[in-house]
């Protein structure tokens, strides 16, 4: 009966895999050694094929580790489309999964039987003795072994290390990914950042880049709302997807006449206003809160619209927009005033601060630009 290493590349096969490589034992190996009664010079051919595809298999776990980094960075990555993130990591570690294989498959009973009706072919992994095949305790250990037998021990106990830690890494990957998709303001969050880091890297071309007139990431939001949009397109769009939108949004960003404002207070105040949509977050931080408290929102509509008492819903929706992600309801907002005491005042130092703030920014700008 002939053994099969076929592995489907899912996420329960990297658990079962990691499982599989915790039964490994010092006894599972020295049974090995009498599954097939290798000689001298077998042993020599595996410990020297053994040692070279383990610095195969760490080469690739440092691989991996440097696009685990990253992966969960970012809102959109490539081939998103083509593979699941389970195929992704499986596809990052070939070699070490072929030489997980090849061990494995070296070390089943052979078996010519054949078993009675159907015809199943039974997983290396499962009749391997080095893990779960099972096997009996040796008396002596691998200290009363020749040299080269315990190199090739500690050499296949490295490569299977190795393996481990690439895996763990994999788990750790579709796990916080798990984490990351349950959580929809993050969802905003790494979106709104990619799509900055893309205009970013833009700046010297991007006056001369035609921004599409819709996209795909614009379609779902337009469908479903911009938070459910981020949320479900985590990991879904690929980097032209998230190119296309980041170029839509900034042209959007750069109408000021989006803003509801006369056509006397239009320049100035909507130059302001895209500035505090910038530095929104450094302005009275607030580090421990997903979302800004209805306070400063309120306080900034109020700065908006030049109002104090009577805050005006369609600033609160301009702020929305130019920020990009989840703030206090408007009703929160908008009953928020009735519960300050003194707000007149408040406002009137809010005010102060906030075009103290807008001013520094300004004058640093200039100064960068100057340099």
């Amino acid at each position: 009966m002939e053994h099969t290493d076929y592995l489907s590349k899912t996420e329960e096969n990297i658990f079962y895999i990691i499982d599989t490589l915790k039964c490994y034992t010092e006894d599972g190996f020295i049974a090995s050694l009498y599954v097939r009664n290798i000689g001298e010079l077998q042993i020599q051919k595996r410990l020297a094929e053994t040692r070279n595809c383990l610095s195969i298999a760490h080469l690739e776990y440092l691989n991996l580790v440097e696009c685990s980094l990253r992966f969960n960075e970012l809102w959109a990555t490539e081939d998103n489309n083509r593979y699941t993130t389970a195929e992704r990591m499986f596809n990052m570690l070939r070699s070490s999964m072929e030489s997980l294989k090849r061990e494995f498959r070296k070390s089943c009973p052979i078996s010519h039987a054949k078993l009675p009706g159907e015809e199943r072919k039974l997983s290396v992994f499962e009749k391997s003795v080095l893990a779960r095949g099972g096997c009996a305790r040796d008396l002596f250990g691998i200290e009363s072994f020749r040299d080269n037998i315990q190199a090739l021990f500690f050499e296949q106990r490295a490569l299977f290390t190795n393996v481990l830690a690439s895996l763990l890494v994999c788990r750790d990957v579709i796990n916080k990914e798990k984490d990351i998709k349950s959580n929809k303001v993050l969802c905003v969050e790494l979106l709104m950042k990619q799509c900055d880091e893309i205009i970013a890297d833009m700046k010297s071309s991007i006056k001369h880049t035609q921004a599409p007139v819709t996209c795909e990431i614009q379609k779902l939001i337009d469908d479903i709302g911009f938070d459910n949009a981020a949320q479900q397109g985590f990991h879904h769009f690929g980097l032209e997807d998230i190119t296309d939108y980041a170029l839509l949004r900034n042209a959007t960003k750069q109408q000021v006449l989006v803003l509801p404002l006369s056509i006397k207070q239009c320049y100035q105040k909507a130059e302001d206003i895209r500035i505090l949509f910038k530095y929104f977050n450094e302005f009275h931080p607030e580090p421990t809160r997903k979302k800004p408290s209805s306070l400063k929102v309120l306080m900034v509509v109020n700065w908006m619209g030049g109002t104090i008492d009577t805050p005006i819903k369609s600033y609160y929706d301009v702020l929305a927009n130019g920020l990009g992600y989840p703030l206090p309801i408007w009703h929160t907002v908008s009953t928020r005033k009735n519960a300050i005491a003194k707000l007149s005042e408040k406002q009137v130092v809010f005010n102060r601060e906030l075009d103290a703030f807008i001013t520094e920014k300004k004058t640093l700008a200039a100064g960068q630009s100057v340099v």
